[in-house]
């Protein structure tokens, strides 16, 4: 009888340690004062600054939340309300609504009457100059929070680009694109390669779905065994800053139905003064996930809350031969 009763106080003891380790979840909806839901509202954790945007319907979920004492902050333009949760336990489900009530805009003075002149004047009309497609600014960079967006134009002037089949990739600056996908805008990159406009491409700002992206591509046709690309970053961060945490949205654009199946994989590195660490083991990504998005959210420890540079590299299996894969690297940091 003993033993049975010591075998059930370890078994609970069991449960008991493995729920502490399970982190928390947070969700809600996030409405104007009317009640309207507010979509492509930023929604984050303070302190630790982990966030998303809401849906169409207003609907927002933080995962992966670490037990501790948070507020959330709700974000929508200049507009922004802040609720204070409390102490979040391990494997909490916890449910957050926010209301963002918008500021009035300020009066302007009327404008002065215009001048009398008695005099017609001829005008000339100049001819309408050619419409620019308007340049997306990515929401999150509009958020208010300390965030490095890496797939951003800053970053993509730094970047470091190599390839296992030893091209030689260069910076140029496109406004059109001849790649096959839906609903998205290729910028400025890294290209190689005798269709380098428009094939080749090792890293180039993608704007897709209202945000900005890293987008790379393979070449069209098969190469020998596998075909690596490597992309590195430097941060850039003052003395003073520590990271608090690094996500990591990756997947396919939306491609049309005959496009041909395979896989690509990627995984992170953080350098730092005198280290090189596996932030993100590899993750792989099978064609068929067409127009699907996963997310991975990395909570820096010890010397990595100081990175200094971080590489991304992207592989194919050399049976994928588009080898597309899109990026949203988002660095969360504050200053001390």
């Amino acid at each position: 009888m003993k033993s049975i009763k010591f075998i059930l106080f370890l078994t609970i003891l069991l449960l008991l340690g493995g729920c502490s380790k399970k982190p928390a979840t947070i969700k809600g909806r996030v409405t104007d004062a009317d009640g309207k839901a507010l979509a492509g509202a930023a929604v984050f954790t303070i302190p630790q600054q982990q966030g998303v945007l809401t849906d169409s319907t207003g609907f927002y979920i933080i995962e992966e939340v670490p037990p501790g004492e948070y507020s959330i902050l709700g974000k929508f333009g200049a507009d922004s309300t802040v609720k204070l949760i409390g102490q979040v336990k391990p494997g909490e489900a916890l449910t957050y609504d926010l209301v963002i009530f918008k500021e009035p805009p300020p009066e302007l003075p009327p404008p002065p009457p215009p001048p009398v002149d008695t005099v017609k004047k001829v005008v000339e009309t100049p001819p309408p100059a050619p419409k620019e497609p308007p340049q997306l600014k990515d929401p999150i960079l509009s958020s208010g929070v300390s965030v490095l967006h890496l797939g951003a134009s800053d970053f993509i002037k730094k970047y470091e680009v190599e390839s296992s089949d030893g091209l030689v990739w260069q910076l140029k600056s496109e406004k059109d694109s001849k790649l096959r996908f839906q609903g998205g805008r290729l910028f400025e990159g890294y290209f190689a390669g005798p269709y380098h406009k428009y094939w080749e491409t090792a890293a180039r700002k993608l704007e897709y779905d209202g945000r900005i992206w890293l987008y790379v591509h393979g070449p069209e046709k098969v190469v020998t065994g596998t075909r690596s690309i490597s992309i590195g970053i430097p941060l850039g961060l003052p003395a003073n800053a520590e990271i608090d945490s690094i996500v990591v949205e990756f997947g396919l654009p939306r491609f049309p139905d005959d496009y041909t199946p395979g896989d690509v994989q990627l995984r992170m590195l953080g350098e730092t003064a005198s280290d090189i660490a596996d932030l993100m083991e590899w993750k792989k990504v099978d064609h068929a996930e067409n127009g699907l998005i996963r997310k991975q959210v990395i909570i820096p420890r010890g010397a990595n809350r100081k990175l200094d540079k971080v590489t991304i590299e992207v592989d194919s299996d050399g049976d994928a031969v588009w080898d597309d894969l899109m990026i949203r690297p988002l660095v969360y940091f504050q200053l001390h």
